[in-house]
């Protein structure tokens, strides 16, 4: 079923087909109708309902006068609901058509309409409105350079794309869906910036804090894995040589002094050393080799604590001696440290009461 209106006081008589309820017009005569006329004016109107088929009849009602509202000779024809203009290859602007849209609005090509502002999901794109890529919801400049992201979409505020997921080179944040930048350090990281996964060429990731950084610093140093790992107890100074960790400075630890013994520090210098003052490397100390015949030493390298083979120590002091000991000492079978004979002796053997000789004022061996 449909309603048509027949106009009169115009030049010619048209029927137009109209939708809705055309007695709204007689409870409301000021609701706008749109006729194809070429100036505004009252005109009579005559309402016909009329079914397609055989059985109702005609109804009629005459007379009514509204304002008709006159569609622009531009427009191929108007809509009588929303008062448009309805245009078949041109643009619509303002109850015109528009071949192209004036300045200051952007022409919509999918709504064939000027527009003061591109619609969601497009830009502008010279004056025209142009889809955004379809992860983007708002964008700008380009169809990827998203400033708002669609539904479930992260946004990578490094590049303005919107992404199903963050690029191993950023981290995402969930409650916004944004990826933010890793620190040009990192390679990967995590909940933030400097949460580093692992690290860039020339960069190690210090374990404490996942940061990624260009220097171990003392008391650290750079594993096969790039990452910074505590020096040994006692070295202060430390670092991976052919696949050596070697230290080169030592520290007191606990009240223990360390000494460098490379590749490690000691507390105890091997046989043959002894712990000292540093020569050429600061203040750092260092186990030195004892001077021969000097077999160990301690405080310096002439300070014998033990001779060489054929080299005795001598009693009370810090000396070697070769071949024998001196008179007044001896020293037991396979031992090559110097004991003082008895007082009786002057010189003795095997023991200290075995004299070879007797002492000034004592005679007579027995």
């Amino acid at each position: 079923m449909d309603w048509t209106v027949s106009t009169s006081g115009v030049t010619g008589s048209v029927t137009y087909p109209i939708i809705g309820n055309p007695f709204n017009f007689a409870i409301a005569p000021n609701i706008p109708l749109v006729i194809s006329t070429t100036t505004q004016q009252a005109i009579n109107l005559t309402f016909s309902y009329f079914s397609t088929g055989p059985v109702c009849p005609s109804i009629f009602i005459s007379d009514i006068s509204v304002i008709a509202y006159i569609c622009d000779t531009s427009c191929s024809t108007c809509n009588f609901i929303t008062n448009a203009c309805i245009c078949n290859s041109n643009y619509q602007y303002q109850g015109t058509c528009q071949v192209s849209c004036p300045p200051l609005t952007y022409t919509d090509p999918v709504a064939m309409q000027c527009v003061a502002l591109c619609p969601n999901a497009t830009y502008s794109n010279g004056g025209v409105c142009t889809a955004c890529n379809a992860a983007c919801f708002v964008c700008s400049d380009t169809t990827n350079n998203c400033t708002t992201c669609a539904s479930s979409y992260y946004r990578d505020t490094a590049t303005n794309y919107c992404l199903f997921a963050c690029l191993n080179t950023s981290y995402s944040v969930y409650y916004n869906l944004t990826c933010y930048p890793c620190d040009n350090s990192c390679v990967g990281c995590t909940n933030t910036s400097l949460n580093c996964i692992s690290c860039n060429t020339n960069y190690y990731r210090a374990i404490r804090s996942n940061t990624c950084i260009s220097n171990c610093g003392n008391g650290f140093y750079a594993n096969s894995l790039n990452q910074c790992t505590i020096c040994p107890t006692g070295c202060s100074v430390c670092s991976l040589i052919i696949n050596i960790l070697t230290c080169s400075q030592c520290k007191n630890v606990s009240g223990l002094s360390y000494y460098l013994s490379t590749p490690e520090c000691v507390v105890n210098c091997p046989s043959g050393q002894f712990g000292g003052a540093n020569s050429g490397n600061g203040n750092n100390p260092e186990c030195m080799s004892c001077t021969a015949p000097c077999s160990t030493c301690s405080v310096l390298s002439t300070n014998c604590l033990s001779c060489t083979a054929t080299n005795y120590l001598i009693y009370g002091s810090q000396s070697c001696q070769a071949t024998n000991c001196p008179d007044g000492q001896f020293s037991f079978s396979g031992q090559n440290v110097c004991f003082l004979c008895s007082s009786n002796c002057a010189t003795c053997s095997l023991n200290a009461t075995t004299c070879n000789s007797c002492s000034l004022g004592i005679s007579g061996l027995y």
